[in-house]
């Protein structure tokens, strides 16, 4: 979403995007693609917004290390379970046919859909943890970069003030969004296991992933490798607690 728009407001001259073959490959391309010097001799000024999906911390802390006092970080975040519920349901869309039950079309095998929610696939295991880690929280610290923190529910609006700011000509556009779970119209069962003989049940998958929402990470141990997740609650409960839902990093602040 923010990488289409970033190109239709300002030309996002930076980002490599014949090489971004997906959107979760585009922060290692972007990455790349900045360190690369042609990007700034060959054009006359540098974009002005630059948008990019994070995988990990590097390339957040690297952005902080680097910002000056001109430089303003908006960092969009999601409350994590939300996010997983969200990426469970996009990779299955993607994947489903290699958890079907005996080859059934739409109905998936509750141990291959567990097994497959375990191995963390694609968006799944892509998260907060691996972002906002204790690495990301000391680089703050030590830079005290110009940050602000919003909710990602707040795109439209957010997007409105940039094209006021930076391509006006642009404010009539509608925001852009991309969603490809909006765009499936495929529906799924799940069988679970046959217990005492008797056949197992089959229920909507939908139901079957709201009935484990605020279990699941805890029973299949999703965030063993989360770090300084107190700062990252802290920083939720400032969030989502301000009627803006956008918290601005207080200079040197230690939580």
């Amino acid at each position: 979403t923010w990488i289409k728009f970033t190109k239709e407001c300002v030309g996002s001259p930076v980002l490599n995007e014949s090489a971004c073959i997906n959107k979760w490959n585009c922060e290692s391309e972007w990455l790349k693609s900045t360190t690369l010097h042609s990007n700034y001799v060959n054009q006359v000024k540098a974009p002005q917004i630059v948008a990019s999906h994070l995988t990990s911390d590097k390339t957040l802390i690297r952005i902080i290390r680097n910002s000056n006092t001109h430089t303003l970080i908006i960092y969009q975040h999601r409350e994590e379970t939300d996010r997983l519920v969200s990426a469970i349901k996009h990779v299955v869309q993607r994947s489903h046919r290699e958890i079907l039950f005996d080859g059934t079309k739409n109905l998936l095998a509750e141990e291959k859909l567990i097994k497959l929610i375990k191995s963390k696939k694609d968006e799944i295991g892509q998260g907060q943890d691996k972002i906002l880690t204790c690495d990301t929280y000391d680089a703050m610290k030590e830079t005290s970069p110009n940050m602000i923190f919003m909710n990602y529910k707040h795109s439209d609006r957010l997007q409105k003030i940039l094209l006021k700011h930076f391509c006006p000509e642009r404010l009539a556009m509608d925001a852009v969004r991309e969603n490809d779970f909006k765009k499936k119209k495929l529906t799924f069962l799940v069988k679970l296991p046959s217990i005492n003989n008797s056949s197992g049940a089959v229920v909507d998958f939908h139901e079957w992933l709201e009935g484990k929402r605020y279990m699941i990470e805890w029973a299949l141990d999703m965030r063993a490798d989360a770090t300084c997740r107190s700062k990252t609650k802290h920083l939720e409960n400032k969030i989502f607690g301000c009627s803006d839902k956008a918290f601005e990093v207080a200079k040197n602040e230690e939580n």
